[in-house]
């Protein structure tokens, strides 16, 4: 069915599935380790999904925050520090939208170390899918090669969505654990969360500032440019992307929502998986309120007991579509800096590695026209 240019299908759903593997790792511990209310953590990700949906009509993602979420697990961080470094990184992108301090960095920054921050995310990726299959490399293995078939035969893929059968195949080994308890109704809302300054400071300083760095990387720039490649025609420039996100996270944080950011890895594995309008955007908002607000508590038992190789075999088909649309550059120095900044982005994160990329590329520059 279309309205207006949105389509709401069977694989327009799908894509909403395929954005799972992304999103899972970090919702699961939120939840399970860091005793985040998941009330407010799925109700504000889906009104941002509708609102993101409805006004760029093309499959924009909408995930956690690496850097903050790799750091509050690892710490485990208060769940107030996390609103509270969602909000100071909401201020931070809102004077950088505003001010147009984002465009200027887009334009001094060389198409190869977006595709060495394309080509490092599906690195992190794989590794981490290798990460979650360790239990059951088989089963990871046979899921990749099933849905991959499904991805290529199209008459077959139009009627099961290799996303759809990944998340039943999920769904199916999780309720045979006799661990997910049937889906109790309970009608809750979100309390309301007021971070302190001084959090709002602290966090800023031990992982805030770096994700700024990351998140101009993969969720602005990286994201801007798939975005362009996947819907030539459907502007998603780099300004509102950097707004968006400073909108979405300085209000959120007040209701339980987590740091946020758009993401390129996400929308390769929503375009991956069949999602070619807003309208995938809006079917997953609407279903993230509807879980929210009525099977909260019963969502936590589902996620935690969902296999963690079909989550791995989510993320190892998203890591490959990534690399699929990011080798396109063939110059030595292009390929100089794109090494570079994979092998920074591994030792350290992609917050310097983008750096460290943008600085290179010019000082290969000026040493050729010395030459």
């Amino acid at each position: 069915m279309k309205v207006k240019g949105y389509e709401f299908s069977i694989s327009e759903f799908a894509g909403t599935l395929g954005d799972f593997g992304p999103l899972n790792p970090f919702l699961i511990g939120y939840v399970a380790i860091l005793g985040v209310d998941p009330v407010g953590l799925f109700l504000m990700m889906g009104i941002a999904n509708i609102v993101i949906g409805l006004l760029y009509n093309v499959p924009l993602s909408v995930e956690a925050k690496k850097a903050v979420g790799a750091t509050a697990l690892a710490q485990r961080w208060k769940p107030s520090q996390l609103y509270a470094v969602g909000v100071g990184t909401g201020v931070a992108w809102t004077l950088l939208g505003l001010s147009g301090i984002t465009e200027k960095i887009v334009k001094v920054t060389p198409r190869c170390v977006v595709r060495g921050i394309q080509l490092s995310l599906a690195l992190t990726l794989v590794l981490e899918s290798t990460y979650l299959s360790r239990s059951n490399p088989l089963l990871a293995i046979s899921l990749v090669f099933l849905a991959a078939l499904l991805l290529r035969i199209k008459r077959i893929g139009r009627y099961v969505p290799a996303a759809i059968f990944l998340f039943a195949v999920g769904l199916l080994f999780a309720i045979s654990t006799d661990v997910v308890p049937w889906m109790g109704i309970s009608f809750r809302i979100p309390s309301l969360r007021i971070p302190t300054i001084d959090e709002i400071l602290l966090t800023m300083i031990t992982v805030g500032f770096a994700q700024i760095f990351l998140t101009l990387g993969n969720a602005v720039i990286a994201t801007a440019a798939l975005c362009q490649k996947y819907f030539p025609e459907r502007k998603v420039s780099e300004r509102h992307l950097a707004l968006n996100m400073g909108l979405l996270n300085t209000i959120s944080p007040f209701f339980g929502g987590v740091p946020l950011c758009h993401g390129a890895d996400g929308v390769a594995s929503q375009y991956l998986f069949g999602a070619r309008t807003g309208g995938s955007m809006i079917l997953e908002g609407i279903l993230e309120i509807f879980l929210s607000l009525f099977f909260a508590s019963s969502l936590v038992a589902v996620f935690s007991a969902f296999p963690q190789p079909v989550i791995g075999a989510m993320l190892f088909l998203t890591a490959f579509e990534l690399t699929r649309v990011s080798v396109d550059l063939r110059t030595f120095p292009d390929i100089v800096v794109i090494v570079i900044v994979i092998a920074v982005s591994y030792v350290s994160n992609l917050g310097v590695a983008f750096v460290v990329g943008v600085a290179t590329h010019f000082l290969l520059e000026r040493l050729r026209r010395r030459r």
